[in-house]
């Protein structure tokens, strides 16, 4: 409605003749307050109290004379104000445009000195340098957030449901909340231990009822560790802790989208005390022929494995399928020259192997091999980072380890009448790369030369050592209720009630090894799906219609 008043007041302005003359200014002098109050005037600036304030935007008055709001609003107090001041009073009036700074002010702590806490802290907005990190207190996860506008450290209270013996009770103090309400803060945790990316911490913290963090740490914490380093372009935090540098990485994600069942929402919503974006969509659907209904007790299967579709937080386990690069005989190692790619392509290159080092997938190298980076454009206008290994895979020895036919695995599923599908995330990230190979992986850009931990795409071997491994794990249920095609998994049954107990089994296994499904891309409890191309269903097999369109 604001914005309505505006237009409304910038057509009046156009349609006034030329001659139009701005009100003039009235003067206001500082030292005058006592005498404009002895002639009973009322002031010129009037500052209204927080509950006034909540009181005029519920009942859509005007926040500065008070009078209905609405389109066309000309307020009674409009007018052009200066304040002019004396030189000794100049310090006086900067201090209290400070106060109007968007802060929350902790007053009555055991200083006797005002608390400053930032708004970004309640509000939860990661905005564009923002750092946000993850902790843990006592095996449990921490949210934590960095704040250099927070004078002091906190913690929310719902840390300690386990542990309330660690809470001290202390003097109550007030909390001002720049919407008018008010926060009591009664305890604190003196010595809390935390842990933080493989290191741990200890600090003094207030416990407060914060929202959506568990932790704040402020300028307090800072200071015990200074000199400090903010990098806002990595967001990374840096400093020196017994002769040895600590670098804190924060969140590089933009937004933190969670998925939730239909039948929860209600019930979270309630709970939540902030406002909150929600989005229907169908998780997966392979085909618009395919139903995307899953049936509850396939739905109760899955809630007990949501380990099994979230993201990898370490490496993958050691396993003596590790990939190897054999060379040819007098083979030498080469350094090919960089690509030149266009300004833009460079941001996303240093983006994507900033995150790459901070999911400890790749790290520095001084390898004597260097194969250049290229971007290739996905269907989804993101981009796609490779390298060009061809130089690396002309002098590799190949593997010769058998590629299973695709007819070959279709004519096992005679007779099954439920299917689902399950697809790797990132499926050759699971292996890792044997540590005497790890050079060859290198890659060159245009800020460093950088090897995989993890199997890398590219590689001449790399399917082969992939299949192997699949081929391996599921070996007790291939040409029974299982078929694999490298990260293509597909289980299939005579009816839903062993195929509960087939799907079990194969997310037993993932578990086991340590592999990770992407769940939208996968499909269960389906009277049809598409497999390697093809629709499959309990009549039998066809090929996919845009596979036929194609061709």
């Amino acid at each position: 409605m604001q914005e309505k008043a505006f237009e409304a007041f910038t057509k009046k302005q156009k349609m006034a003749p030329k001659s139009f003359a701005l009100p003039s200014p009235r003067v206001n002098h500082a030292l005058e307050g006592a005498e404009s109050s002895k002639r009973g005037g009322s002031p010129m600036f009037q500052k209204i109290s927080p509950s006034e304030l909540q009181y005029r935007k519920a009942n859509n008055l005007c926040f500065k004379c008070g009078d209905r709001y609405g389109p066309g609003h000309v307020c009674s107090r409009k007018g052009i104000h200066m304040l002019l001041v004396d030189d000794e009073d100049k310090r006086k009036l900067e201090e209290s445009i400070l106060t109007e700074r968007a802060v929350i002010k902790y007053s009555g702590a055991s200083s006797h000195k005002d608390v400053e806490f930032s708004i970004h802290s309640m509000t939860g907005e990661l905005l564009q340098g923002t750092i946000k990190l993850k902790g843990k207190f006592n095996g449990k996860p921490l949210s934590i957030f960095l704040d250099g506008g927070s004078s002091h450290s906190f913690v929310k209270a719902s840390v300690f449901e386990e542990n309330p013996q660690l809470v001290v009770p202390r003097k109550s103090f007030a909390v001002n909340v720049p919407n008018g309400q008010l926060l009591q803060c009664n305890s604190w945790v003196p010595r809390m231990t935390w842990e933080m990316q493989g290191h741990t911490f200890t600090h003094d913290v207030y416990v407060l009822a914060l929202e959506p963090y568990d932790m704040v740490l402020g300028v307090d914490w800072m200071r015990e560790h200074s000199p400090v380093t903010f990098d806002f372009k990595h967001l990374q935090f840096s400093f020196n802790q017994e002769g040895q540098e600590v670098k804190l990485q924060g969140d590089l994600r933009e937004t933190d989208i969670k998925l939730r069942k239909g039948k929860t929402v209600q019930k979270f919503l309630r709970r939540k005390k902030k406002e909150t974006l929600c989005r229907p969509c169908v998780l997966a659907v392979d085909n618009p022929e395919v139903t995307s209904h899953t049936d509850d007790s396939i739905s109760a299967l899955l809630a007990d494995y949501t380990d099994v579709f979230g993201e990898p937080s370490t490496l993958p386990p050691i396993r003596q399928l590790d990939h190897k690069i054999p060379l040819k005989p007098d083979s030498k190692p080469f350094k090919l020259i960089p690509y030149r790619y266009p300004h833009t392509q460079k941001n996303e290159i240093e983006k994507q192997v900033q995150e790459m080092l901070v999911n400890g997938i790749i790290q520095p190298s001084h390898s004597p091999f260097a194969s250049p980076v290229l971007l290739v454009r996905k269907k989804d206008e993101t981009w796609r980072f490779c390298i060009d290994y061809r130089q690396l895979n002309e002098i590799t020895i190949k593997d010769k380890f058998p590629i299973p036919i695709i007819n070959d695995l279709l004519d096992e599923l005679h007779g099954s009448k439920v299917f689902s599908k399950i697809d790797l995330r990132s499926g050759y990230h699971h292996i890792r790369m044997h540590p005497h190979d790890i050079p060859k992986t290198a890659f060159r850009t245009h800020i460093g030369l950088y090897e995989f931990l993890v199997m890398p795409f590219g590689l001449t071997n790399a399917p082969a050592t992939f299949q192997a491994l699949m081929s391996s794990i599921f070996s007790p249920f291939l040409r029974k209720f299982v078929l694999v095609f490298f990260d293509d998994i597909l289980v299939y049954s005579p009816d839903l009630t062993t195929h509960l107990i087939h799907l079990k089994q194969v997310l037993d296994t993932l578990r086991y090894h340590k592999l990770y499904a992407k769940l939208s891309k996968c499909t269960f409890g389906q009277p049809q799906v598409e497999y390697l191309g093809h629709i499959v269903t309990k009549d039998g097999v066809v090929v996919a219609p845009h596979f036929l369109n194609v061709m």
